[in-house]
């Protein structure tokens, strides 16, 4: 990650989930934003913030802030970045050794935000779930959306997300909304999926949903 700003990078204009050269970002426009961002070597970095956070609100509790954020970091985590937006961080997570970790912090704190923000993203049951639920299926199809969200979903983890698989996801999801899907909406997907490494193994531009994250 060479930099972060979150006003030049016109985050704070956006709101959804999109993808670009500083990494994978989630913001509501409201009280959760995110951004995971892939270093390299098996490296990562989420972090953002969630107003279910106690970590600030825990800190302003003291004289001197109780709670670093960055405590235990390795080396190659982008510290200088994170610190500039310090003020806006709810939580750092950094994923080293096929591992979450994350710093210390008091037996008192049991919330630091991330299960709020981005619990449907967090286990893949999650994902695949709310990803069936999206498609507002009715009750008795409900089962075989999930079938072909986990299908979705198992090529995507595996880099094997070919403009194929992507076509016959689109298809069949397309009869169950009432949203139709243009070509060039489908040519912007393909380039997504491009972009992010689910077409191509391994899968390496982020990371598998399956790893539940868990402090250092």
């Amino acid at each position: 990650m060479a930099g972060y700003d979150r006003e030049a990078e016109g985050q704070s204009d956006r709101a959804g989930i999109w993808l670009n050269d500083t990494g994978l970002h989630w913001d509501d426009s409201g009280c959760t934003w995110w951004t995971l961002a892939w270093l390299g070597e098996g490296r990562a970095v989420l972090f953002g913030e969630d107003e279910s956070s106690d970590i600030r609100w825990y800190n302003y509790k003291f004289e001197h802030p109780v709670i670093d954020m960055l405590a235990g970091a390795p080396d190659w985590l982008p510290r200088a970045d994170l610190e500039e937006i310090d003020d806006m961080l709810g939580c750092v997570y950094w994923w080293d050794n096929a591992a979450w970790h994350r710093a210390p912090y008091p037996d008192d704190l049991t919330d630091d935000g991330l299960d709020c923000g981005i619990s449907r993203f967090i286990t893949r049951a999650h994902l695949v779930h709310d990803m069936a639920a999206d498609l507002e299926v009715p009750t008795a199809s409900f089962p075989e959306a999930l079938a072909l969200c986990d299908r979705f979903v198992h090529h995507a983890e595996h880099g094997t997300l070919s403009a194929t698989v992507l076509t016959e996801f689109v298809t069949a999801t397309v009869h169950s909304t009432s949203s139709p899907t243009s070509e060039s909406d489908l040519h912007a997907m393909l380039a997504l999926a491009h972009r992010a490494g689910l077409d191509t193994p391994p899968w390496s531009q982020t990371l598998a949903l399956q790893h539940r994250l868990s402090p250092a």
